[in-house]
């Protein structure tokens, strides 16, 4: 425990984060990918996703999601066509469907890391970000062909814009022209 506590503040002891970065984070984001097409499609949601995105693919009908030829029109298109993106980069794999999923994730955990160094210091942007990649729920959802992995990750990074936008106001410039200083 000595290297991760490091006394460079008087009567402050603080995590020293050179260890944590260089092990935590790429072993977090490696546990997000790790063997994700190793096992068959869930069912039945994640089958379901991956049948109408390779239909969607195959008929080229991108504007009217099909199963068993019926529209399906209560979930939003966007999980098909990204999943349609990688079924045409990477072929008709479990990965393919599934990559969205994990990219959306990561914008998660970006924009975590990206608000905790913005309000207070990279440390806690660091920590911020592995508690969410380690968080279990997190993670299994991250990697499931699902719409929630999406709608986590724009929600994040949407809530993580507001707030700077909150804190840099409407307009960049004050009433008499001069540019505003801000912390972003």
């Amino acid at each position: 425990l000595a290297f991760f506590f490091s006394s460079r503040r008087r009567h402050t002891r603080y995590i020293s984060v050179t260890g944590v970065q260089t092990c935590a984070l790429p072993i977090s984001i490696y546990n997000l990918f790790f063997a994700l097409g190793a096992h068959p499609l869930y069912s039945p949601d994640e089958g379901r996703y991956a049948r109408v995105t390779q239909v969607m693919t195959e008929n080229g009908n991108l504007l009217v999601p099909m199963f068993k030829g019926h529209p399906r029109l209560k979930k939003p298109p966007l999980i098909h066509w990204l999943g349609g993106a990688m079924l045409e980069l990477l072929g008709p794999t479990e990965v393919a469907v599934r990559l969205p999923s994990v990219l959306a994730t990561l914008l998660a955990v970006a924009s975590i890391y990206w608000l905790g160094v913005k309000v207070r210091d990279g440390t806690t942007g660091l920590i911020a970000a592995l508690l969410l990649l380690v968080s279990p729920l997190v993670v299994v959802i991250g990697r499931m062909v699902l719409i929630d992995p999406l709608l986590n990750g724009f929600w994040t990074a949407a809530m993580v814009c507001g707030y700077a936008a909150f804190e840099l106001g409407v307009s960049s410039f004050e009433k008499d022209g001069n540019p505003r200083t801000t912390r972003f």
